[in-house]
């Protein structure tokens, strides 16, 4: 997340506006979302949509309502990006 944080103040510095920032969180990076609350509340108010892969929370034992209401929970991540994939925005992983 401290990635995406970045990433967003330097693009928010160099072009008018964002009009869409998502961090998909898939695998063991699902596991950390608790640890990192102040993180996850400058994403959330730098305007950057926070996703966690329903299928990861399932293998960690993670239950939505342990989560921050600020992350959305989507049935699988990677489905996600291809959605956003096929919508036409970049994509990359870390």
């Amino acid at each position: 997340l401290k990635a995406a944080l970045k990433t967003v103040d330097m693009m928010k510095k160099n072009t008018e506006t964002i009009d869409h920032f998502e961090v998909v969180m898939c695998g063991k990076s699902v596991t950390q979302l608790n640890d990192n609350a102040a993180l996850v509340r400058q994403a959330s108010q730098a305007g950057i949509r926070l996703s966690a892969c329903g299928m990861s929370l399932n293998k960690f034992s993670i239950g939505e309502d342990e989560l921050s209401q600020k992350i959305k929970v989507v049935p699988n991540g990677l489905i996600r990006l291809f959605d956003l994939q096929e919508q036409g925005y970049k994509t990359i992983a870390l």
